[in-house]
């Protein structure tokens, strides 16, 4: 069973022709998600500056400054409600512009998807057999589908980074 499990993680060429096949929904708006991209490394670089203020606030209460930068107890209070904010304004803007990709990227798949089904000869329709063959079991099939890709393309692009 660990053998399989260590088979299934293997990169390979199909699987990164599958993982790249979402890029092509994703170029177009580009911008947008270098601009999500920044905004979430941004929030994650200043949320490295809590631990450490947390760390120079206890030593200024104790007495033992480490940095000296001149900052009181009630200062690092007024800092870390900067940060707060921060982080909010920060997550909301990447939020935002992964948001824009993730959807803008599914329309584009939907229309294609769609383009492609509306041109299909008849052939096709008649060839499937079982509940494919029907409208309703078409639809409920490019549903599933649909569904699929507007669960992942959100987060896909953004752990291939990280």
């Amino acid at each position: 069973m660990s053998l399989q499990k260590e088979e299934s993680k293997k990169l390979s060429k199909e699987k990164l022709a599958a993982g790249l096949f979402v890029l092509k929904y994703i170029g177009p708006y580009k911008y947008y998600f270098v601009a999500g991209m920044f905004f979430l490394i941004l929030g994650s670089l200043i949320f490295m500056v809590f631990p450490g203020a947390a760390g120079e606030m206890a030593n200024i209460a104790i007495g033992k400054e480490t940095y000296h930068l001149g900052l009181t107890v009630e200062d690092f209070g007024w800092l870390f409600l900067l940060i707060l904010v921060l982080q909010g304004v920060l997550s909301y803007f990447r939020t935002v512009f992964f948001s824009i990709v993730s959807e803008k990227g599914m329309a584009d798949l939907r229309k294609e998807l769609f383009d492609k089904i509306i041109t299909q000869r008849i052939q096709f329709f008649e060839e499937r057999e079982g509940w494919v063959n029907s409208p309703a079991g078409l639809l409920l099939m490019l549903s599933n589908y649909r569904r699929f890709f507007q669960l992942r393309l959100p987060n896909c692009c953004v752990r291939w980074w990280f």
